[in-house]
């Protein structure tokens, strides 16, 4: 059931996800057109704002989620309704606290925005739009968590993927009829309010033991809750310091218009990650079962496996990115006037790479629960991209900005596998340092292969020469990680737990 279950849950993630990626492209091509590349950079800007904002959350979300693994396992109703009331009091703390902060810092916006033409008054008002819609998802979003956890996710990505896009529609009329970026964000707001009180209402009566607010976590749950948060916490206010001042230090110290053109990069790569990210999401509570369980063997054999099956999507997804984002982009999607240099989209490619290639590392420390151990790497990691990015941002630009995020995630990633490898795999974190570096020059080398094969892939217009080339791509990196790997332990689990059951599926249906 395990398995079904994350198989369920990777395919509806990823199928929604991809619908939404296109009609993503849709609106922001209309709202690029409509309103400007100085909102769009405000867009951005005050999304990595609320980012940082929400690290009031410090990792209490994390160490809920991983408390609620064993009762589950276990059906343990009383422990699982405690934990969710804890949760929805927590959560609602967090969006009071968010939504203060917000107004506190109003006054002093402008220092956050370079070379701005839009009226102040009119840039506040839109930031306390979105940072009430942020207070609101903390408000309601609570009851994700308990399906999430139950390895139901598939519920709240159909749910999300419905809303989203009518969301899109909904917007993309109002850009077009009304020119009206309040309007904009005021569906954003029905957004989150809708899908999330459908989301609890399908929990509540899923769960009706959620109805009861009046139990309590035993003194030893809480007190390791209280106990995880406060290692949570420190990591949390660093990773969110990494991922969310990249864009500001732009917007600041670069420019608001710059980072507009940034941003349209920086979308296609998110969307992408989040499209591959969602199919092996629905494993990381898998992972949390199996961790629970306690079978030493079958942990490191599907660490391994998850990890070989991030490297081919890291690996297809680098090379399709730097070969396909620039064409499609001033090609197919806006225009000349929203291309950056060759050498930033290598640099901010490897960063997605990198970013893929971290994923099993960050999911599967937090599911086991190691979380004060990798705090040092973590403040590391905080540290370098901070001062890195800004003398890089003075000096060099955007290149120096991305440059600074590169050494960081390096850096951490190789502290924190070390300490995964020791305190939960258990297993040679030499052998793991040389299988990265393999799927490094595997990716080089399948990349410098297709940059030679592509001059030839020219059908003389845009649309057919991406369409040929991302087809091309996508099979002559398949060939090769067959080619290459098909002997593998990682591959024959991924063919016979995956492709096999599907297969099975199918046919039973037909």
């Amino acid at each position: 059931m395990r398995v079904v279950n994350t198989l369920r849950n990777g395919i509806v993630g990823m199928i929604s996800q991809l619908i939404i990626l296109v009609t993503g492209f849709i609106l922001r091509a209309i709202f690029i057109q409509v309103l400007g590349q100085e909102i769009l950079g405000l867009n951005g800007l005050f999304l990595d704002i609320l980012s940082i904002l929400s690290v009031t959350e410090l990792g209490i979300g994390t160490a809920i989620t991983y408390s609620l693994y064993k009762p589950i396992f276990e059906d343990d109703i009383d422990t699982i309704t405690g934990l969710m009331n804890l949760y929805r009091k927590a959560y609602r703390l967090i969006g009071t606290l968010i939504f203060s902060i917000s107004v506190i810092i109003l006054p002093f916006l402008q220092i956050f925005i370079k070379d701005f033409t839009l009226d102040i008054q009119y840039i506040r008002f839109i930031f306390i739009l979105f940072s009430f819609n942020t207070t609101l998802s903390y408000f309601l979003g609570y009851s994700r968590i308990l399906l999430f956890a139950k390895q139901r996710n598939y519920v709240v990505l159909g749910i999300d993927f419905i809303a989203k896009i009518t969301l899109t529609l909904a917007q993309a009329l109002i850009l077009v009829y009304t020119r009206n970026f309040i309007l904009y964000l005021s569906l954003n707001i029905t957004y989150t309010l809708v899908t999330n009180l459908i989301i609890r209402h399908i929990a509540r009566k899923d769960y009706p033991y959620l109805n009861n607010k009046h139990i309590q976590v035993n003194e030893k749950i809480r007190s390791d809750i209280l106990r995880n948060i406060k290692f949570l916490s420190i990591s949390t206010i660093i990773s969110v310091g990494v991922l969310g001042t990249d864009r500001i230090i732009i917007s600041s110290l670069v420019g608001i218009s710059i980072l507009g053109i940034y941003s349209n990069y920086a979308l296609i790569i998110q969307q992408v990650q989040l499209l591959f990210i969602s199919l092996l999401n629905g494993v990381v509570a898998s992972i949390g079962n199996l961790l629970a369980e306690g079978d030493q063997q079958k942990i490191k054999r599907i660490y391994n496996v998850y990890h070989f099956a991030y490297f081919l999507i890291a690996s297809f997804s680098s090379i399709a990115l730097y070969v396909l984002l620039t064409p499609f982009i001033k090609d197919i999607w806006l225009s000349n006037e929203f291309e950056i240099s060759s050498i930033l989209v290598a640099v901010i490619v490897f960063n997605s790479y990198l970013h893929f290639m971290r994923q099993p590392v960050w999911q599967i420390q937090s599911t086991a629960g190691i979380f004060k151990h990798y705090i040092p790497f973590s403040i590391i990691e905080f540290v370098l991209n901070l001062v890195i990015s800004i003398f890089g941002a003075i000096h060099y630009g955007l290149l120096g900005v991305f440059v600074g995020t590169t050494i960081a995630y390096i850096v951490s990633w190789t502290g924190q596998a070390w300490i995964l490898n020791k305190y939960v795999i258990h297993d040679s974190i030499v052998k793991y340092y040389l299988k990265q570096l393999e799927y490094i020059l595997i990716t080089l080398g399948e990349l410098v292969l297709i940059l030679f094969l592509v001059p030839y892939l020219n059908l003389g217009n845009a649309v057919l020469n991406f369409v040929l080339q991302g087809f091309v791509i996508l099979v002559f990196t398949s060939l090769s990680h067959i080619l290459i790997y098909h002997r593998s332990e990682e591959f024959a689990y991924l063919k016979m737990q995956f492709l096999d059951i599907l297969l099975r599926r199918l046919k039973r249906n037909l």
